[in-house]
């Protein structure tokens, strides 16, 4: 029994308590980013010796903070149980009693299941029944050596499973390397492809050019002949006019000749026809993000359910993810159902809305929406038709890597980025639990601003190039450089609690208040000039009102929540009528350049999370 036991430490160690670069178990363990671990000192000796290194399991790009492998977390559960397993396992027997040392455990009371000496028979088990301890170990053995077999079937199994998990593992790394290999195949061949055609177009241009040249050469050598050759008999003729004598009439009888071949033959600078090549990129409209695709499919590791319920800390139902890559140029499909005269209802068959919010206009018509609890930005045209999305991932300051954040706002800014407002629902010292990322259309992270409390909304005011965010009460204007330019403070002007935010066409600012349920107008540089609004359900009136947009005509457009309804007023903030009404739970707004509106709803999934009206 004991080699047995000696035996399946020994498996357990070498297979899942060992570091794979020494091979030996782990001392010191450490977790990389990857949640890969390794022996601190391998890892030391692995790294420390460049900036920056590939997880030798998974190859995943490592980069170590300032403190290097030491600032790694340690691995606490892996180093427990190497101190669980690696130990000898010999039993510790105790011969005397701990309540009266002096005596020996040679008696078992069968009524307590306990082993007791002969004092504690007199003191607490006086009218129990009581055996020899050898006696009831006789008894007992056939049944703790049932429980015994049981436990290292058990463990067996355990093991089976931990060794599918460790294939499974291999199986996806491996997937992971091929689907990279498939996505980088493919986009050489594209690359290689548009190469050739690029360099065959260029060899069109540059064939058409030179014989465009040629005829230009040809016909300026017959000119630049004619000229000379009539510019030198002129200037025969006339020194021969002004010396006089018979030589005089000889150059004015060739000059004759001369002139009158020319006017016979002369190339007249009639207009010439050219090749003139223009290049139409036919075809390139093609939104690069979207090339290709990633299709997921599940693969399912279970176990027997019959041999076993229930394996103590493993999930025999664990599922893994397989990607594979096809190079498809059309995205996912999109399912439209248009279930009345004005409104266009955008629901995705993949990636359907969860809670969107913020919503912001790009230009051709395609609005990027923060779609909040999907952690993903998404991008559809004024018809609803799906053109993209991206994850709104920011970087984590200490180690380097990226971690998903909410977006509840986006902006576009001057430069075509969009600047988005992110919620990290898990705080640390290094990752705040507020920011501001900017990323590019194609979805890459481009950096972040942190020195925000309670962000809400974020605008752009694309001719000051500046960023205007409203925190908490306030409204922070930001340079180029991250600097606080104006700074408009809420209570100074009575503001309760500013959620939504937009810039005119002239520049002037607009701020939602839903404590106060009304809208404060300032101008560019911060300066008070009108409020409208107030609390109410008539004409003019709000109730808790949200998004905030202005369309081409310079009017403004309210989500007026509590209402359920979209309210427009003139670019004064004078009451027009009401746009929408019947519409619960509008948050976002936004006016396309074909003139569509879009209405974003919170608390919505799926189907009628967006809605995009034709006419308002």
């Amino acid at each position: 029994m004991a080699d047995t036991e000696a035996s399946f430490r020994k498996q357990v160690r070498d297979e899942f308590l060992s570091c794979s670069i020494c091979l030996e178990p782990f001392h010191h363990p450490k977790t990389l980013p990857c949640l890969h671990t390794f022996c601190e000192d391998c890892l030391r000796d692995h790294a420390e010796v460049r900036p920056g290194f590939q997880c030798p399991t998974c190859r995943r790009q490592v980069v170590l903070c300032p403190d290097g492998v030491a600032g790694l977390p340690d691995n606490h559960f892996i180093s427990s149980l190497c101190d669980t397993v690696l130990e000898q396992g010999t039993a510790v027997f105790e011969s005397h009693c701990r309540a009266h040392p002096p005596e020996e455990l040679k008696l078992f009371c069968t009524d307590c299941e306990a082993v007791i000496c002969s004092e504690c028979w007199d003191d607490k088990h006086p009218n129990h029944t009581v055996t020899t301890a050898r006696k009831a170990a006789e008894t007992k053995k056939a049944a703790f050596s049932d429980i015994i077999a049981k436990g290292r079937s058990c463990l067996q199994e355990d093991c089976d499973s931990l060794r599918q998990l460790r294939t499974l593992e291999d199986t996806i790394n491996e997937n992971k390397a091929k689907v990279e290999g498939e996505v980088t195949e493919a986009f050489d061949e594209l690359i290689r492809q548009l190469t050739e055609r690029k360099e065959n177009l260029l060899e069109e241009v540059n064939k058409n050019h030179q014989q465009n040249v040629a005829g230009l050469e040809e016909k300026k050598d017959k000119l630049l002949k004619q000229v000379a050759e009539l510019s030198s008999a002129c200037d025969k003729t006339e020194n021969a006019m002004e010396q006089g004598g018979g030589d005089f009439l000889r150059q004015g009888i060739e000059l004759t000749t001369t002139f009158g071949d020319y006017e016979e033959n002369q190339t007249k600078p009639t207009p010439l026809q050219t090749q003139v090549t223009s290049f139409q990129p036919k075809g390139m409209n093609v939104q690069i993000q979207e090339m290709g695709e990633l299709r997921v499919d599940s693969t399912i590791t279970a176990s027997d359910s019959t041999q076993r319920k229930k394996a103590a800390g493993i999930d025999t139902n664990s599922t893994a993810w397989r990607r594979s890559f096809l190079q498809l140029i059309i995205g996912l499909s999109i399912a439209l159902a248009v279930y009345n005269v004005s409104t266009i209802d955008v629901w995705f068959e993949q990636g359907k809305f969860d809670n969107p919010s913020g919503v912001s206009m790009f230009r051709n018509d395609v609005l990027y929406i923060a779609d909040e609890s999907n952690y993903r930005i998404k991008k559809v045209d004024h018809n609803g038709q799906y053109l993209g999305q991206m994850k709104t991932l920011v970087e984590e300051e200490a180690w380097g890597w990226h971690i998903a954040m909410k977006p509840f706002a986006v902006a576009l800014g001057w430069d075509d980025n969009l600047w988005v407002v992110v919620h990290n629902e898990l705080p640390t010292d290094f990752d705040p639990e507020f920011a501001i990322a900017r990323y590019n259309t194609a979805g890459e992270y481009l950096g972040k601003v942190v020195r925000f409390e309670n962000p809400k909304d974020v605008a752009v005011d694309t001719n000051r190039k500046y960023v205007i965010v409203i925190d908490g009460s306030d409204v922070k204007m930001f340079d180029l450089n991250d600097k606080v330019v104006h700074l408009i403070k809420g209570e100074d002007f009575g503001m309760q609690n500013p959620q939504h935010i937009t810039v005119t066409q002239v520049g002037d600012i607009l701020v939602s208040d839903t404590g106060k349920h009304k809208i404060f107008m300032f101008s560019g540089e911060g300066q008070f000039l009108r409020s409208f609004g107030g609390e109410g359900s008539g004409e003019g009136e709000l109730r808790g009102p949200r998004g905030i947009c202005t369309d081409s005509s310079g009017n403004i457009i309210v989500a007026d929540e509590e209402n359920s309804r979209i309210e427009l007023f003139d670019g004064e903030g004078r009451f027009i009528r009401h746009a929408v009404t019947d519409v619960k739970n509008p948050v976002g707004v936004a006016v396309s350049q074909s003139g569509h509106l879009v209405v974003t709803r919170s608390d919505f999934h799926g189907p009628e999370a967006v809605l995009i009206y034709n006419s308002y």
